[in-house]
């Protein structure tokens, strides 16, 4: 049997046309109820398109240079703490006198080990300053990969100061020959 409307050839049992979906003639259709659907594939739905959460902000990355720098300009500010520190004891020693022998005793041996700190570490101090300086300039150098470079910055001032300092009391040390 072949389709009145299109005439492509149609199976026995088809009630409607597999070609053009015309109905076959002398065939019965019940009205269509809500429930059921259509003969046709319904249109492939479009969703909406996919909107992506917000993205996570950027790690921010630290200035390592500049850390580094920073402690290496602290470290060299070492002398000059314990230089500060001795102040106190010495005046704290002349005001009390002879007040009670245990403290006398303490304090004394509190000011010889900062006086000895303050020897040893003022040697050093200038070689820490220095890497100090370098390090922070480098940190400065690569700034721009970095969004925060305040810490290179930091370095690199405490740096020439401790550094000038330190170095200054290194010279009136020697020249007045304490440290032969």
């Amino acid at each position: 049997m072949f389709c009145k409307y299109c005439g492509a050839p149609l199976t026995d049992g088809a009630v409607f046309c597999a070609h053009c979906g015309s109905l076959r003639q002398n065939t019965y259709v019940p009205p269509r109820t809500r429930a059921q659907s259509s003969p046709y594939m319904p249109a492939a739905a479009y969703a909406l398109p996919r909107t992506l959460p917000p993205a996570a902000p950027a790690k921010e990355q630290t200035n390592v240079f500049g850390v580094i720098g920073l402690l290496c300009s602290l470290f060299a500010a070492l002398p000059l703490c314990f230089a500060a520190g001795l102040l106190p004891c010495c005046l704290c020693l002349a005001a009390l006198g002879a007040v009670e022998a245990y403290f006398y005793f303490w304090l004394l041996i509190l000011i010889y080990l900062g006086a000895i700190m303050f020897v040893v570490f003022l040697f050093f101090a200038p070689a820490f300053g220095i890497v100090g300086i370098v390090v922070s300039a480098i940190g400065l150098g690569v700034r721009r990969s970095y969004r925060r470079s305040g810490t290179a910055a930091a370095g690199l001032v405490l740096g020439i100061l401790f550094t000038a300092l330190s170095l200054a009391a290194l010279v009136l040390l020697v020249a007045n020959g304490y440290a032969a």
